[in-house]
């Protein structure tokens, strides 16, 4: 996407199945990111399993002094207020569903 300028995703934040996918986003300078259009771009780039459940718009990743990510910050911060949930998001599947 052209106005993500740093990203990273990790897994693990399902307590009840298996693990979904969160990504970090930076937006480049400047620029808004428009969520439903990046999960649209990743659904037609990705494996299923690898497209973000979670979408978190922060403003720098927490790094090491080497620059490395410091995975375990955005591990323990987990989902916040701020965090877009693609399932949150999602239209409803049938609007008659359960009728006979």
């Amino acid at each position: 996407m052209p106005y993500v300028r740093g990203e990273f995703t990790q897994h693990g934040f399902s307590e009840l199945a298996e693990d979904e996918v969160m990504a970090a986003l930076i937006a480049r300078a400047g620029h808004v990111i428009d969520l439903p259009a990046l999960w649209a771009f990743c659904d037609q780039r990705l494996p299923r399993f690898a497209v973000p459940r979670y979408l978190d718009l922060v403003d720098d990743l927490p790094r090491t002094a080497n620059g490395k990510v410091r995975k375990f910050v955005l591990r323990e911060r987990g989902v916040t207020a701020v965090t877009r949930d693609r399932l949150a998001a999602a239209p409803p599947l049938s609007t008659t569903a359960g009728k006979a």
